[in-house]
């Protein structure tokens, strides 16, 4: 227990000079999450609270489909994903993925997912980042803090647990997912600041306003999971 408090004292100090925002904005997220469209899967919240209003079903129908294939084809996997993960929120972001210790959100940015041209592809892909930012809570609870000396270790930590993932789908689409491990795009991400976060984040809230569910066109591979 001792060690707990003071891991998480000590998270929160460093999360809170590091980015204040992070911390100060978890209660009006929680005040925005509660007005927005939510539905559960097995215990987990599921909310969308992004700009696109046109995607809010899809979004809570696919993520339930999402997640229903972890807990049918990985189970042992599905576990952590439910001890790791209490809300699943889907918002533009400045990344695809990104994970907040603060009530274990999962956050995705549903919008870069083309259901309608690859609906297989793009569940599959849903599922491992969901895997994913759920090895990201793992590694908090086993005290293990994200610092800059050992993010990419990180990181590299979270893309094997998504490719033992794709390895338990075994078929085609989930075939096409695998990939070697780049440290590229969180490296090029990590090194922005906070100015060229918020305007990366700025830039797709206007790409989501100005195209709407179309904005899932891209393919989500170009972008990293946090």
């Amino acid at each position: 227990m001792t060690k707990r408090l003071q891991y998480y004292a000590w998270f929160f100090i460093w999360r809170f000079l590091r980015n204040p925002l992070a911390i100060i904005s978890y209660p009006s997220f929680i005040i925005r999450v509660s007005r927005n469209r939510r539905t559960t899967y097995r215990g987990i919240r599921l909310i969308d609270s992004n700009f696109d209003d046109s995607d809010d079903d899809l979004f809570l129908t696919k993520t339930q489909r999402a997640l229903d294939l972890i807990h049918k084809r990985d189970p042992l996997r599905f576990n952590r994903v439910r001890r790791e993960v209490k809300w699943v929120v889907n918002s533009e972001l400045p990344t695809l993925g990104m994970y907040r210790r603060p009530g274990r959100v999962c956050y995705v940015d549903f919008g870069r997912w083309n259901f309608d041209e690859h609906p297989e592809w793009s569940l599959r892909d849903l599922a491992s980042t969901i895997v994913h930012e759920a090895t990201h809570g793992h590694l908090h609870s086993k005290y293990i803090a994200h610092t800059k000396a050992v993010r990419i270790r990180v990181e590299r930590v979270c893309w094997r647990a998504e490719m033992r993932f794709l390895n338990h789908l075994n078929d085609r689409w989930a075939d096409e997912l695998k990939r070697d491990f780049d440290a590229t795009p969180w490296i090029e991400y990590y090194e922005l600041g906070l100015l060229e976060k918020f305007d990366r984040y700025h830039k797709r809230v206007e790409e989501s306003q100005a195209q709407s569910n179309d904005a899932g066109s891209a393919n989500s591979s170009n972008f990293s999971r946090l």
